[in-house]
């Protein structure tokens, strides 16, 4: 059964429930590392320090795990349907396009 998540949901819901560590990489070139424990379409809830740190997701360039995280593609909504080319590459953390840190 389709949940009809969009794929950014998807992914960060897979982050999170694997309680992956994650460098969050920002559009100013900071980069924050912690673990996922909320989102929601505007951020993300980041803990790191032992403390949550709200993440506003406008700023933020890209979501990368330390190691590959897996999710279905039956998680995946919006036009890609499971089972699709585009759908078994998003379902794979290695299919993230990652951009440079600015310097």
């Amino acid at each position: 059964m389709k949940n009809n998540l969009p794929l950014q949901d998807a992914y960060l819901l897979a982050i999170k429930r694997e309680n992956a560590p994650v460098t969050i990489y920002l559009r100013n070139g900071f980069q924050l590392r912690g673990h996922v424990k909320g989102f929601d379409n505007f951020t993300i809830i980041l803990e790191y320090d032992n403390k949550p740190h709200l993440v506003y997701k406008h700023a933020v360039s890209t979501v990368s795990p330390q190691s590959p995280v897996q999710f279905s593609g039956a998680e995946i909504g919006g036009a890609r349907s499971a089972g699709t080319p585009e759908a078994d590459t998003a379902a794979m953390s290695d299919g993230v396009v990652k951009t440079p840190v600015a310097q």
